[in-house]
């Protein structure tokens, strides 16, 4: 008998979501990983659009953000109104080459903004679930 079987025993759920299994997108022939030794600029040799993090199960899919290009009109759209001229400079200073995104609806957007409709701020377990996922895809 499993544990989870023995009434009593079950664990309640931790609001956590049901992502596929994630892999690493093949780089390159002789490209190392980010924060290998030999890349000392550390950089991203794969394919932006393969370190996004998949939509977990039962989300729906934002048909406008579905792991392709995007604008940077469309990526400072999220941002704060006061933020988004200071912000665009940033990008245009430091060369920005593309962004990518996937949104999904269960309240994650590509660029881990996280809401609730019709309540104040989100759950804390599938926030950080969500950064710890990403940064393991970027890292």
């Amino acid at each position: 008998m499993e544990r989870t079987d023995v009434p009593g025993l079950a664990t309640e759920g931790d609001g956590g979501w049901d992502y596929p299994e994630l892999s690493l997108p093949v780089l390159p022939a002789g490209s190392p990983r980010p924060f290998h030794d030999d890349n000392i600029a550390e950089v991203h040799y794969a394919d932006l659009r393969k370190l996004l993090l998949p939509a977990p199960a039962g989300a729906t899919v934002d048909k406008k953000l579905t792991g392709g290009w995007v604008s940077t009109a469309q990526y400072l759209s999220v941002h704060r109104k006061g933020k988004r001229a200071e912000l665009d400079q940033v990008l245009k200073d430091s060369a920005l080459r593309h962004i990518a995104a996937r949104g999904w609806t269960g309240d994650t957007l590509a660029l881990v903004v996280q809401s609730r409709k019709g309540k104040a701020g989100t759950e804390r377990v599938p926030f950080h679930q969500t950064l710890s996922l990403q940064n393991q895809l970027l890292g």
